[in-house]
């Protein structure tokens, strides 16, 4: 059902939609099951192509970082490409670390998220969000060695940066 409204709110593209979608992710709701979030990501993926998608972003950006962020890792990711693509580039630092999880490189970042055994879809998604922000082709593959991973995260890291990142928060 949340699925099936997210994306009719979606495709809707009506100001009253978006503000019921936002709503929505401002509750901050942490599913039970692995798949609980699939509204709550397609509703923060259905706001960056509503008109004016700057209009809902910046109410995005608290969801994806700051002291109380949504407490499910892929709905911040996808909260956090959704404002990225909006033009909101403090999401940044959140997406590299995402970038970095299960690698040398991310073992000394302090994160505020749990890092649950599956990440692939988080990692992938940032790692896109991140790649259409720098203007080049998507080349990170979350199945990639560590040492793949770490070198196009670091790749990524120095486009949307200008430097190399040090292990740690960016």
């Amino acid at each position: 059902d949340a699925v099936r409204a997210a994306l009719i709110l979606g495709r809707s593209r009506y100001p009253t939609s978006a503000a019921i979608l936002i709503r929505r992710l401002e509750r901050r709701v942490l599913g039970p099951e692995r798949w609980s979030d699939c509204g709550d990501t397609l509703a923060a993926a259905a706001l960056a192509r509503f008109p004016d998608p700057r209009r809902y972003a910046q109410r995005l950006v608290p969801l994806a970082t700051g002291t109380r962020p949504h407490p499910d890792l892929e709905v911040r990711v996808e909260c956090a490409a959704s404002a990225l693509h909006a033009g909101f580039p403090e999401v940044v630092p959140f997406l590299l670390q995402v970038l970095r999880i299960d690698t040398h490189a991310g073992q000394g970042d302090l994160r505020d998220f749990a890092v649950a055994p599956t990440t692939a879809w988080a990692r992938g998604r940032a790692a896109e969000a991140l790649s259409t922000y720098a203007g080049v082709p998507l080349t990170y593959r979350t199945d990639d060695s560590i040492e793949g991973r770490e070198r196009a995260a670091a790749r990524l890291a120095e486009l949307v940066l200008g430097h190399t990142p040090v292990p740690g928060p960016p």
